[in-house]
């Protein structure tokens, strides 16, 4: 995004394709009708019409998938209709450079494609450069080897006729948006282009966007208010992301992640610095080694950036960038060489690009956990279509979820059923060593367990995974919500559960009961362990009673 929000209100034009902004970006869309307040024309390419095409001046109902071809017969028309910024694209875009004699394209393909190796050899397309390593340029865009007229000659084929056989939409219609939004390609006038979901869920997702930042350079609409080229973030926030470490290969501000090579900050700054022969170019990402210094020491203050820099981890140079994704998981899971999964924060059943995969290769796994407040389609995954439950295997790894998570239509004894589905064998021996550690579960036994109290639909939440056979049992904030009474029955019963050999994981706030019936303890801030011990050992540690224990 390279404008605030705010800034749209002060747009001439602004252009939503890929986006229902009325809809879901709601706080975006005051700033939108801020713009037609002052004058602006609002445009919607759509395929669909909604509130956001209601509240437009144009409505473009352009075939799903066709924005590239639609962008492409803006791009032909601001060159022919000589529509550009021309002294914006002269001193401020790389249209002016000369690319060396290697560069073609033809059949759809451009030069230096290997078809056996199926890759570019990008050398190919380099500029020519002259004795001080610069690229050459032409300021009157006039050799025929200047990046303006390459792309001149390449968007030629994107005609009127063509473009409109393409998306559908109409000659006259095209025309008519292309006028408006190129209109702006004047010192005085600014457009924006929003985009969202609708643009980058697509596989060309990111040559959408790419298409219009050639739109937005040839006219001049990068780096002024009321311009730029701006992600409607709602439905997820990539930018989180980024800004969080969430991602194998970046820190936050899009710093890399440094390679193993890479042992002093001097190698680091030096292997990721650009550096230009261009004397007036801004060259910004020249001030990385500023950005790093300063993530550094807000990482560690009391260090020098260089000793800073030393505990950072590596990423193995010898390893593909891919087997860092997540999705190189579930091709490890596919050839049968993981046994376990830990889903936290996430929904990979649905959030991957091959749903069906991910689902295929979650069956092969002998244990899953799905840490989540909310069932959905990962931990539910074998109630998919084709599933056969009796089919997927597990290892005795049983979770009672926070927040109970019973069946609350269902009775009592069918709750406790529901945890031994995969079993064939008699059920009668474990449903009485459950009553036995619940008595008030067999009093209500043909209850539904909906009218349970909290503490009697937690003892169903553990009895229910008994029923399993777990080896081990993960039990998730099991106190929650609790009164004090219910919380020492059920911390009783999980001590003699633990007795009679089964493995408890316990994932408890209430430190002090936790502690006491722990053999290991582990204490957790901000997702780092901090101290580590036998539960007696933290419960007299003057840090953890300071923090947790109230002393």
């Amino acid at each position: 995004m390279t404008n605030h929000w705010i800034d749209i209100k002060n747009a001439d034009v602004v252009l939503i394709i890929g986006s229902n902004a009325a809809e879901h970006h709601p706080v975006s869309f005051k700033w939108i009708m801020r713009a037609k307040d002052n004058g602006a024309a609002l445009i919607h390419v759509d395929p669909k019409f909604s509130r956001t095409s209601a509240r437009c001046d144009y409505h473009v109902p352009l075939r799903s998938g066709t924005d590239i071809a639609f962008l492409g017969g803006m791009v032909n028309y601001i060159l022919e209709s000589n529509s550009y910024f021309h002294d914006y694209v002269v001193n401020y875009t790389n249209a002016s450079f000369i690319v060396g004699k290697g560069y073609d394209f033809k059949d759809g393909l451009f030069s230096g494609y290997d078809a056996k190796a199926r890759k570019y050899d990008q050398s190919k397309w380099g500029f020519e450069k002259g004795p001080d390593g610069a690229p050459l340029r032409d300021a009157t865009l006039k050799h025929e080897r200047c990046v303006f007229n390459l792309m001149k000659k390449h968007y030629s084929r994107y005609t009127l006729k063509n473009v409109s056989d393409i998306t559908g939409v109409s000659e006259e219609n095209l025309l008519k948006v292309y006028k408006q939004f190129c209109a702006t390609g004047k010192p005085d006038k600014a457009g924006t282009i929003l985009y969202a979901l609708g643009w980058t869920q697509h596989t060309v997702g990111v040559q959408n966007i790419r298409c219009s930042t050639l739109v937005q350079l040839l006219l001049g609409n990068i780096g002024v208010a009321g311009g730029g080229i701006n992600a409607l973030r709602g439905e997820p926030n990539v930018q989180g992301s980024t800004d969080h470490a969430l991602l194998y290969h970046v820190l936050p501000g899009y710093i890399g992640l440094p390679l193993a090579p890479w042992q002093t900050l001097a190698q680091f700054n030096k292997a990721n610095t650009p550096v230009t022969k261009i004397p007036n170019s801004a060259n910004w990402w020249g001030n990385r080694p500023k950005y790093t210094a300063s993530f550094l020491m807000s990482l560690y203050p009391g260090v020098t950036p260089d000793v800073a820099y030393s505990y950072v981890p590596r990423l193995d140079a010898d390893k593909k960038r891919t087997d860092y994704m997540w999705m190189s998981i579930f091709d490890r899971m596919v050839e049968g060489k993981l046994d376990g999964l830990f889903a936290w924060g996430m929904n990979p059943a649905c959030s991957g690009p091959n749903a069906n995969k991910s689902r295929g290769a979650m069956e092969k796994l002998k244990w899953l956990v799905n840490v989540n407040l909310f069932d959905n389609e990962t931990g539910s995954f074998w109630r998919g279509p084709g599933k056969d439950p009796t089919q997927i295997v597990t290892q005795g790894v049983t979770l009672v979820p926070e927040g109970r998570r019973i069946f609350p239509d269902m009775t009592v004894l069918e709750n406790l059923k529901i945890g031994a589905y995969l079993r064939k064998d008699d059920l009668s021996e474990d449903l009485e060593w459950v009553y036995s550690l619940f008595p008030r579960l067999k009093e209500r036994s043909w209850q539904a367990g909906g009218t349970l109290s909290g503490g009697e639909q937690q003892m169903l939440a553990v009895g229910r995974a008994l029923m399993s056979r777990p080896k081990l049992l993960m039990m998730d904030e099991p106190s929650l919500g609790l009164a004090p009474l219910v919380v020492r029955d059920i911390f009783s019963i999980i001590q003699e559960i633990n007795k009679q050999g089964v493995t408890i994981l316990l994932i408890e706030q209430n430190a002090n009961m936790a502690l006491k019936i722990a053999d290991i303890g582990y204490v957790l801030e901000t997702g780092r362990i901090t101290l580590t011990g036998s539960g007696e050992e933290l419960l007299t540690n003057d840090a953890v009673r300071a923090a947790y224990l109230g002393a």
